[in-house]
């Protein structure tokens, strides 16, 4: 065998060297279709299927070049070897084309193992291929018992993956998947060609052109697999892609707390300046204390750059198929932007929209909020109710844009007025509230509101006007006056009415205080 490698005992003819050079062709055209499948499961099964016919193809054209029997009949095995393996390759090929790996793996695996046992024998024994014979275009092979039930075996697989093929065709309602079969169903009738190989077995002197159909036939199977992407869409792909694609953050963690993957959503995130996420603690890309896993929906704030993040976090068990446990997975939700938007909604029902001032509901739930402190503590506290004077006017004259700045002003001038603890609310048009805790007396609610009335009664300038008006106030008691927010607005503004009645712009006391 030192010398099955001689050129001087092999003679390359127009017999030889086509057969030779199919069988390169088809050992590229493995590499290259499984080169763009990415070595998925299909793209590998397809290059196993392409370099088993590349396999026979070169065994067959070394074995027509041969001056020298026994080295055609080391070249005949060789070429069974890649003959064997074509069934088992070629029917897990259509397994996974026809997305039912799961439904026919017990068939795949007595396939291939059959497939790879034949290999073996047609390699290794003279039990498949037993010896040769002389043909116009060289040596061929003669088979044994085994080498015909090798072959009813191949055209057995051969048949039954034909009859997939067109119960497939039947049942698919997808004109892509119909496309694919019809493809498949043609080179495969292009395959069978390939039957004229046996002939010069039969007695009939028949060049062996069967790598001619054979190499269309996987040359088409390529094809198809190449122009309708049937890329192996197995889980882990889908896993793969979702969790690159999926924008919320996804963090995979180890037994020992080291965060081993991430998707772009959670680098985007959780990644800080000088502190990589990628094989870190998980304490420290989530600092604080985590409930153990798992847990679903728990609200997690992160500092990020100065700025709060609010999270809803969840964790789940990640577990091999023997439910062996590998670590944890936490996926989040980023609710920053709803609870902004939540805050905003609560901020504008409760403030006038306005002058950003609380409205009448806030002011009710504070006065009742006081009234209760009050009653426990025993102290008193002051309502004043105030109406603008001339408002009416300034708004008919001017128009509303000026009337709604001017609002705007006075809101700001009556927050000047008060102390921090003190509510002013805006309880109508032009109508405002002011709740003054633990201010008990007429002494300390004059200078208050004689405070206010000053203020209001210096113009104010609206868009490049000069605006005057005023303000009428009623200040009523607690509990003097009522011990409910509707007795104290309404005596407050009783004697509001009577300033006005008065002649406007000053302050008065409920009755009980006169």
């Amino acid at each position: 065998m030192e010398t099955l490698f001689d050129p001087s005992v092999y003679q390359f003819d127009a017999h030889s060297l086509p057969v030779l050079g199919v069988g390169v062709l088809l050992f590229a055209l493995g590499f290259f279709v499984n080169l763009q499948e990415r070595a998925s499961a299909l793209g590998l099964w397809y290059l196993a299927f392409s370099w088993s016919v590349g396999t026979y193809c070169l065994g067959a054209g070394f074995s027509y070049a041969t001056l020298d029997a026994q080295y055609a009949l080391a070249w005949e095995r060789f070429a069974h070897v890649g003959v064997s393996l074509i069934p088992g390759a070629f029917f897990s090929v259509t397994a996974l084309i026809l997305g039912k790996v799961r439904r026919y793996f017990r068939f795949s695996v007595a396939i291939v193992l059959v497939s790879v046992g034949m290999a073996l024998a047609s390699g290794w024994t003279d039990l498949v291929v037993v010896s040769n014979f002389v043909v116009p275009w060289g040596y061929y092979p003669s088979y044994g018992m085994l080498g015909i039930v090798n072959l009813i075996f191949f055209i057995a697989v051969l048949v039954s993956v034909y009859v997939l093929y067109i119960r497939e065709y039947r049942k698919s309602r997808s004109v892509t998947h119909r496309q694919r079969l019809r493809g498949l169903m043609l080179s495969l009738g292009f395959g069978y060609l390939g039957a004229v190989d046996y002939l010069p077995v039969l007695g009939l002197q028949v060049f062996a052109f069967g790598y001619i159909p054979i190499f269309i036939f996987v040359l088409c199977t390529g094809f198809v697999l190449r122009r309708y992407r049937l890329v192996d869409i197995t889980p882990e792909l889908a896993a793969s892609q979702i969790l690159k694609t999926l924008r919320s953050p996804v963090v995979v963690v180890d037994l020992e707390g080291l965060v081993r993957i991430a998707n772009d959503g959670a680098l985007e995130l959780l990644r800080t300046e000088g502190q990589p996420v990628l094989e870190n603690p998980i304490t420290s890309v989530l600092p604080g204390t985590l409930p153990d896993p798992p847990f679903a929906d728990v609200e997690y704030r992160l500092n990020k750059e100065g700025r709060t993040v609010t999270l809803s976090l969840s964790a789940s068990l990640l577990a091999d198929a023997r439910g062996k446990q590998l670590g944890t997975v936490f996926a989040a939700y980023d609710l920053t932007a709803l609870k902004e938007s939540q805050t905003r909604l609560e901020v504008l029902a409760l403030h006038d929209a306005l002058t950003g001032l609380p409205n009448r509901v806030l002011l009710f739930d504070r006065m009742s909020h006081l009234i209760a402190l009050s009653s426990r503590e025993s102290r008193k506290f002051a309502l004043l109710y105030m109406d603008l004077d001339r408002f009416k006017a300034v708004n008919d004259q001017y128009g509303h844009s000026v009337g709604d700045r001017l609002l705007i002003q006075v809101a700001s001038r009556l927050k000047g007025c008060i102390r921090d603890s003190d509510t002013v609310a805006r309880v109508g048009g032009d109508e405002f509230v002011a709740l003054c805790p633990e201010v008990g007396t007429k002494e300390a609610l004059s200078v208050v509101a004689q405070k206010i009335v000053q203020s209001l009664q210096t113009p104010f300038e609206v868009n490049g006007l000069v605006v005057s008006i005023g303000v009428s106030i009623g200040i009523s008691f607690f509990p003097d006056d009522g011990l409910d927010p509707d007795k104290l607005l309404t005596l407050a503004d009783g004697a509001m009415y009577s300033v006005k009645e008065a002649g406007r712009g000053d302050f008065t006391f409920s009755p009980s205080k006169r």
